[in-house]
């Protein structure tokens, strides 16, 4: 087993880094101990980030750690987090979970509506790397992209590949976007409008043979060949029955179904704890990294 990259909690406004189906309860204890005070603190000072949310990394039987993950505050009580899950090596997701965080500080509020600004960011985004093209392993590099964007109203997410966003609401985990691969009927008739094809490679049905997300940042010599960097942007309203957030690379899906994912959350008792536990609960399953972040949601104050 290879070295735990253990569990972080940043300071800094950004940074880039049983098996039963559960039975109901009331309130989960991971959103019992994170009071509503942390969550004011979270809106004044970057330390209230290390109070709320849990960060973990696992790199696992793969030869390299190509997960970043992202979290900090585009203002106060607006904070945003992400994962960005590379292939083809780490250039991309390293400098995407970078560039996209202040893309998002940039841009946030130079619109009516948020989807806009999203929307540009991820675009931003995608045109810096490619400047920077002979860097990212001549077109071959490239990262999935899945963050929120978390306001006292609503929870905005931008999904861009197949990493996982999964929320606690009520009493169930729920996936809450969708997983961009390429035998899906809608991105499947894109990539063949684009002349490219889906291929069954390596025990997946591939775009080209070669990459198994259909949606993705980098990986310009596929980009003519239908590949999109055009994420899916949801807007979820803010309800106290939305009580926990979880952003994790696919290693974490590999390894554990949502009832599992649940089920944890149930168990622990601090998003540090439940970031870690989700982690190493789904190494057991996945040879894949593995990045998982927790941010608890319930109460979060009107006044931010």
């Amino acid at each position: 087993m290879n070295k735990i990259l253990w569990s972080l909690f940043f300071l800094s406004p950004c940074f880039s880094v049983s098996h039963s189906k559960a039975s109901p309860r009331a309130v989960c204890n991971l959103i019992k101990v994170n009071t509503q005070r942390a969550f004011r603190h979270l809106s004044t000072k970057a330390s209230g980030i290390e109070e709320l949310c849990g960060v973990s990394q696992f790199q696992n039987r793969r030869p390299y750690q190509e997960d970043r993950c992202f979290l900090g505050h585009i203002k106060p009580g607006i904070l945003y987090a992400g994962v960005c899950d590379g292939h083809g090596g780490d250039a991309v997701a390293d400098s995407a979970a970078y560039l996209f965080p202040k893309q998002l500080q940039s841009l946030w509020g130079a619109y009516n509506e948020v989807e806009p600004s999203l929307l540009e960011a991820v675009a931003n985004t995608e045109e810096q790397l490619l400047e920077n093209h002979q860097e990212v392993n001549k077109g071959i590099c490239g990262s999935t992209l899945s963050s929120a964007i978390i306001t006292p109203s609503k929870v905005h997410l931008v999904q861009l590949g197949d990493s996982a966003i999964i929320g606690l609401v009520g009493d169930e985990c729920t996936s809450l976007v969708t997983e961009h691969k390429p035998d899906a009927e809608e991105e499947k008739e894109r990539i063949e409008g684009a002349g490219g094809e889906v291929i069954d490679a390596f025990g997946a049905n591939r775009l080209m043979g070669t990459l198994a997300v259909s949606r993705a940042l980098g990986n310009f010599a596929l980009k003519h060949y239908g590949l999109s960097a055009i994420p899916q942007i949801i807007s979820i309203p803010r309800t106290k029955d939305f009580k926990a957030l979880v952003i994790a690379s696919d290693g974490l899906t590999e390894g554990l179904s949502l009832d599992e994912v649940q089920e944890i959350l149930y168990t622990c008792s601090n998003a540090k704890q439940a970031a870690e536990k989700l982690t190493m609960s789904a190494a057991d399953r996945s040879e894949d990294n593995i990045s998982t972040i927790v941010i608890p949601l319930f109460k979060f104050p009107s006044e931010l």
